[in-house]
């Protein structure tokens, strides 16, 4: 029979928003942190680096205009100007307490990413700053808080009449607190060709919406340009956008570089690229990283090295195959600059969340940022909600729904192409037809169906272009459309009973 397990907080995930929000709680309280497998979440992956403004021309100022340039302006410039000044010391402080940053002389090397214009990515052993940023991380939090590591995954949300109460575990595990912070990751996996590890479905997005929440730039998913091109592999490894800052261009089969429409040329933002990308492989064109003129290559990207080598491909000699795929979903769980939603007991942060701070785009080398500061605000959020409580008004109810992998194929085979890279009224209305035909009514959508139909619906609903968000029947942007997107229940099964 499955136990009952106390705590003040409760924090979900394995990557560095969740690790971030322990270090922003208190030593005093008794946190429970659900962890899956530390292999199985995207910090573990991310190879380019944390975006610092700390170079002598540089300045949060200018990385707050770099982030907004990306973003196309209709970011939450509150939290990116607390993305960009509070990251610094956040990153700062962590690295003094257990250093990880590569430097030289003392001084922490920056490089280059697409959107940036000065070198502001500091990274850890040349291309895995996720990792050893994750390490610190781990070492700063078990040395100071009371943690009991569950190794499990969470199944569903435990609500009561004040708001969210706790999680329930794939092993059953009911583990009840005062406050839950949620850092489960993107959505990713629900697309056929991916970087996002297979876990990052978005499962728990039906579940906080039917208890009042709210979702918030569902329609902006994110193509890296650069992933390896593999033909049989749908999970794509990447190829960091810090070896194109290092002097990589990106050519055709003759080895001629492609034409980049934007000022930055092969370090244009993601969206940019990716779509010019998508351009020439529609007229049958294979395109490659020329990374030939990095010298350094094995030492500066060693974990990058090891995986090209692995496929047969000696980047001082060879091209690199490339292709643009899915990568990063900067919509999610509304929340303020705190983690915090509007639903009693609860917080999200990371790439599950939607504070705003990417707008339609993400700057490379934000999102680790975004973990640690976001992160870290949280946990302090959460601490006077745990020693200040107060009654709700919202009456939620518990819903608890199984996973179908049947369900998961069928939105990759059928679905996920229509809210891909380029999109039109036709495909998206096609897509939420094919999903109306197979579960019929709205509460009968599974949980990745739920997610992939608010990804729909929010794209059709923004007739424009902007940033990630590309429809070639509004290629445009269009200043009516210059705001960030909601969705709540009661929207959602309005546009499923009228479409």
């Amino acid at each position: 029979m499955a136990k009952n397990y106390f705590y003040d907080i409760t924090v979900v995930g394995a990557g560095a928003a969740a690790l971030a929000a322990v270090w922003g709680c208190v030593k005093e309280a008794k946190i429970a942190l659900v962890t899956g497998n530390p292999a199985k979440n995207s910090t573990y992956f991310a190879q380019g680096g944390i975006a610092i403004a700390t170079g002598k021309d540089d300045s949060p100022k200018l990385h707050v205009e770099d982030t907004l340039e990306a973003g196309r302006y209709i970011n939450n410039k509150r939290a990116v100007e607390i993305l960009a000044t509070e990251g610094i010391k956040r990153v700062l402080q962590l690295d003094r307490y257990y250093p990880f940053l590569d430097r030289d002389n003392g001084i922490i090397k920056l490089t280059k990413e697409g959107g940036h214009r000065k070198a502001r990515v500091a990274h850890a052993k040349g291309d895995r700053t996720g990792k050893f940023l994750r390490e610190s991380l781990i070492k700063v939090i078990t040395k100071e808080k009371n943690i009991t590591l569950f190794h499990s995954q969470v199944e569903s949300i435990l609500a009561d009449e004040k708001g969210v109460a706790g999680v329930i575990t794939d092993r059953g595990e009911k583990i009840i607190s005062r406050a839950v912070i949620l850092a489960t990751g993107g959505i990713g996996a629900l697309f056929k060709k991916r970087t996002s590890p297979n876990n990052l479905q978005g499962t728990l997005y039906s579940q906080i919406t039917k208890l009042g929440g709210n979702l918030s730039d569902m329609e902006f998913v994110q193509f890296h340009p650069t992933a390896l091109n593999i033909k049989s592999a749908t999970r794509l490894p990447l190829i960091s956008e810090a070896v194109r800052g290092e002097g990589a261009i990106i050519v055709n089969a003759k080895e001629k570089p492609i034409n980049v429409k934007h000022p930055m040329r092969h370090l244009a933002p993601r969206d940019v690229l990716a779509r010019t990308i998508w351009e020439y492989e529609s007229k049958g064109e294979k395109l490659f990283l020329d990374a030939r003129k990095i010298k350094t290559f094995p030492t500066r990207f060693p974990f990058i090295y090891a995986l090209l080598r692995k496929f047969g491909i000696d980047p001082s000699k060879d091209l690199i195959p490339i292709t643009s795929s899915v990568h990063y979903h900067m919509g999610g769980i509304e929340t303020d600059e705190e983690g915090k939603t509007n639903i009693p007991g609860l917080w999200v942060v990371g790439e599950a969340a939607a504070t705003g701070v990417h707008g339609a785009n993400r700057l490379g080398s934000n999102s680790l940022l975004e973990c640690l500061v976001f992160g870290f605000r949280a946990g302090k959020s959460v601490n006077t909600h745990i020693y200040n409580e107060t009654s709700s008004k919202i009456k939620p109810t518990y819903i608890k729904e199984k996973q179908n992998r049947h369900d998961i194929r069928y939105i990759r085979e059928e679905i996920s192409n229509s809210a891909g890279l380029i999109r039109d009224k036709e495909t998206l209305l096609k897509a939420i037809e094919k999903l109306k035909r197979k579960y019929r009514s709205f509460y009968n959508l599974p949980p990745q169906a739920f997610t992939i139909y608010s990804v729909l619906l929010a794209a059709l609903l923004r007739e424009e272009s902007r940033g990630a968000h590309f429809r070639k029947d509004y290629t445009e942007e269009n200043d009516k459309f210059k705001t960030r997107s909601h969705l709540n229940l009661k929207k959602l099964k309005e546009w499923w009973n009228n479409l």
